[in-house]
């Protein structure tokens, strides 16, 4: 998870954001061993163009390697689109939820998020809590290909997506990623 969480941060930190007038992203990581915090506080402009200034090419190679580390090399981005294409038939349901001597996962589509929530089962502080709306997921994953679609993204973002996407809690570190 340690290395899933700063590619899932940058991700959705430089990835996602749209030019919406009067919206902001917010990202802060704090590390509870160093003691250290980053607070991110960006107009959703202003991020776009820092997604134009780094590449849109590069943080998409990035973000796939990303993919790769959190759902395993074996599933690329074109059978990643297949299984999205099903879960979203299903509509509101529970599609994974394991309760583990380590933790327990949930993985379910309420109403209109993709919802994920792992929690530690030695020390209950460790969670995570993903909440992406549907729609943003549909973007994303709305090219051909081994590539995702970020500027569909930056739209669906810009067309008023608002509140927390990402939360990761453990050990005194915690990351949060959201927009306003």
């Amino acid at each position: 998870m340690r290395r899933t969480v700063p590619a899932l941060a940058l991700f959705l930190a430089f990835a996602l954001p749209a030019a919406a007038a009067g919206a902001w992203l917010h990202v802060r990581v704090v590390d509870g061993d160093g003691g250290e915090t980053v607070k991110l506080n960006l107009p959703l402009a202003l991020a776009q163009a820092a997604v134009d200034t780094v590449g849109e090419q590069k943080l998409k190679d990035q973000i796939s390697q990303a993919i790769d580390e959190a759902v395993g090399p074996e599933i690329k981005l074109p059978q990643l689109r297949t299984l999205w294409a099903e879960l979203k038939k299903a509509g509101d349901a529970e599609f994974l939820s394991i309760e583990g001597r380590d933790g327990n996962v949930r993985v379910a589509r309420e109403a209109d998020l993709v919802v994920v929530r792992v929690v530690g089962k030695e020390d209950e502080d460790e969670t995570v809590k993903v909440e992406l709306p549907v729609r943003l997921v549909d973007a994303l994953l709305g090219t051909e290909g081994d590539q995702i679609d970020l500027r569909a993204a930056m739209d669906v973002l810009a067309g008023g997506t608002l509140g927390d996407l990402v939360r990761v809690d453990g050990g005194g570190s915690n990351v949060r990623i959201w927009v306003e």
